[in-house]
């Protein structure tokens, strides 16, 4: 007998288990050796295809087939993710969830006889239970069940070999999203990118067939034929794949052209193909919060970046894992972003989430992606004036995070605004502007808003995040766990940039002067006052002419303009494309700010950074 083989494992059921659905998992243990009284056998979810926790990232033990992090529970049979655990021979065992981990321990409370069989219920539903929820991941294939045993109970465990894997997969084919770059100059070839995508918005796994392009006007006829393949596992990306001859507004359809493919269709974001000057800025699309299982979420640096530029279709993205890591795997996350770094293809930032003495999270970015960590962990009585002057004379902005959760009103901490330059209005988990919005949760009120902070003073431009944990940056929705409050789907958020370049340089610059908006879809938007864009901060007199230009992934429900916290005007109804100026010839009180919401029919939203105004 293999000294080291402590117990055998086999698993129920057997088919995949589909990312996204509410599942019950049986694993029947049998022990092989006796475990004494206080043993303890350990479970975890953590090894696949692309996720085997290099060593190089000192990982703490998470795993993510399920949402664990969150939803694992013993005490309530019928909540969501209900874990029981029985031994054949009634020997006395319970479950314990240490708190923050991603496994769970089965203590052995009278110890367990060779022989005995324990039998193991993730998302125990026999008691009226809706089961475990299977995450979100880009990864699919098999992931191993890891289990460690101490037999003696004095810490010593002992990895077991032969576990069986879990298999995930992804459900059928339901969603075609087709991408396209927000803007093109007339008779330039530009990138088309499709994904199909199941009802949980995975993109699909091995998914074979052909589709027909066609642009979005009536008399355009198809103008080619594109094939996805399996090893594209439903979603690619066709460079230079699609011309437009005139100028204006266009976006581009795709249709399914075989049996297989016939019931699917779509239709990409806007394309704007006014013609520009050589100075003229571009739009860039990018997430600049997400997680890496650097800290709590899942799949390492390397597949967050090559997810946000291949899957997500973005332009720029940024890691900002919880300041938990420690200062090596700070330098090895800085490698990875200077590696995956490709100036005018795709731009990524480094930074963290600060979590120090402090009621609100805040999210720093480096210009350089690299610059001082100082993590909490480090410091726990740190508060945000300590931590600004330790970055004080860094290439830096910092944004604050998790509104919903503050509960008052914000406590000024950059008076002189020259780092804290932005603030995060939408994530999956969160929206800020005020109490009053179609997307808000949580504990939101007038006096913790960003429409709050507003009208306090505080300064800032738009940003929009997904804050992913599941390292899919670009994804469009998201179903996400909620601890207490079940699930919600969620539009994940974006970030849209205008800017010189696709660079560091230019993009970080134009971060700081708030030439950005937040998002939740790939909405076009233009917002300006006297010819200047959003985020500058004026000295007018007179009238004012308000310009706005926007163009949606959807039909408007109406496009807002708000003038210190109050909508002065709204236009757009129904409409897909509008443009319009609006002239406010009240008197200028200094500190007024502007600026524009944009929501429409299917629940997506905008918000252009604010422009600020002093009379002269």
């Amino acid at each position: 007998m293999d000294p080291h083989r402590i117990i055998s494992c086999r698993v129920e059921p057997d088919e995949p288990l589909i990312c996204g659905e509410k599942v019950t998992v049986t694993f029947h243990v049998t022990i092989q050796q006796e475990i004494s009284s206080g043993g303890r056998i350990r479970l975890h979810f953590t090894e696949s295809p692309y996720y085997a926790m290099p060593p190089q990232y000192g990982l703490a033990v998470k795993g993510f087939v399920f949402f664990s992090r969150i939803q694992f529970q013993a005490d309530v049979p019928e909540a969501d993710g209900y874990l029981t655990v029985a031994s054949e021979f009634g020997n006395a065992v319970h479950i314990d969830l240490p708190e923050g981990k991603c496994f769970f321990t089965i203590v052995c409370d009278q110890g367990l006889q060779v022989g005995d069989r324990l039998t193991i219920v993730v998302g125990d539903r026999s008691c009226g239970g809706l089961g475990a929820d299977v995450a979100h991941h880009p990864t699919y294939g098999p992931w191993r069940l890891v289990c460690d045993v101490d037999r003696e109970g004095h810490g010593a465990f002992v990895a077991q070999s032969d576990m069986p894997d879990l298999q995930v997969a992804t459900a059928e084919a339901e969603e075609l999203l087709v991408r396209i770059k927000p803007q093109a100059q007339p008779g330039t070839a530009t990138d088309v990118q499709i994904m199909v995508t199941d009802h949980f918005g995975n993109h699909v796994e091995g998914y074979q067939g052909t589709f027909t392009v066609s642009l979005d006007k009536a008399d355009n006829p198809v103008v080619k034929s594109i094939q996805l393949d399996p090893p594209d596992d439903g979603v690619r990306c066709f460079p230079r794949s699609i011309i437009f001859k005139e100028d204006g507004i266009h976006r581009v359809v795709v249709q399914g052209a075989d049996a297989d493919t016939i019931a699917l269709s779509g239709t990409s974001n806007p394309v704007d193909c006014t013609r520009r000057n050589d100075d003229d800025d571009d739009l860039f699309w990018g997430d600049l919060h997400g997680h890496s299982h650097c800290s709590d979420a899942s799949h390492p640096p390397e597949f967050f970046f090559s997810y946000a530029r291949n899957q997500g279709f973005l332009d720029f993205c940024a890691l900002t894992d919880h300041d938990t890591f420690t200062p090596d795997i700070w330098e090895a996350m800085t490698r990875v972003a200077a590696e995956t770094y490709e100036p005018g293809r795709f731009t990524t930032f480094l930074g963290y989430e600060w979590g120090g003495d402090f009621e609100q999270s805040i999210v720093v970015l480096f210009k350089n992606a690299s610059g001082g960590y100082y993590p909490s962990y480090q410091k726990k009585d740190v508060g945000p004036d300590e931590f600004l002057r330790l970055l004080d004379g860094e290439e830096v902005i910092i944004a604050r995070h998790d509104m919903a959760t503050l509960g008052k009103r914000w406590i000024p901490i950059d008076p002189a605004g020259t780092m804290e330059r932005l603030v995060e209005m939408h994530s999956a988990f969160h929206t800020s502007e005020t109490c009053h919005g179609p997307l808000v949760r949580g504990e939101l009120d007038e006096n913790n808003s960003i429409q709050a902070a507003l009208a306090d003073g505080l300064r800032f431009g738009f940003i929009g995040c997904s804050d992913t944990h599941i390292a899919m940056p670009g994804r469009r929705r998201s179903v996400v766990k909620f601890p207490g409050a079940g699930t919600k789907d969620r539009f994940y958020g974006l970030t849209a940039v205008y800017a010189a370049q696709n660079t560091r340089e230019a993009l970080f610059s134009a971060l700081y002067d708030r030439r950005c908006y937040a998002a939740t879809d790939r909405i076009l938007l233009d917002f300006r006052i006297n010819g200047f864009r959003m985020g500058h901060e004026l000295q007018l007199d007179g009238p004012r002419s308000i310009e706005v230009r926007a163009a949606g992934t959807a039909p408007f429900v109406q496009i807002d303009i708000v003038k210190n916290n109050q909508v002065i005007h709204n236009s757009g109804q129904g409409a897909m494309d509008t443009s319009f100026e609006y002239t406010d010839s009240t008197q200028i009180v200094p500190n007024d700010y502007y600026y524009v919401r944009v929501i429409q029919q299917d629940g997506g939203m905008a918000w252009a950074s604010p422009i600020w105004l002093n009379p002269l």
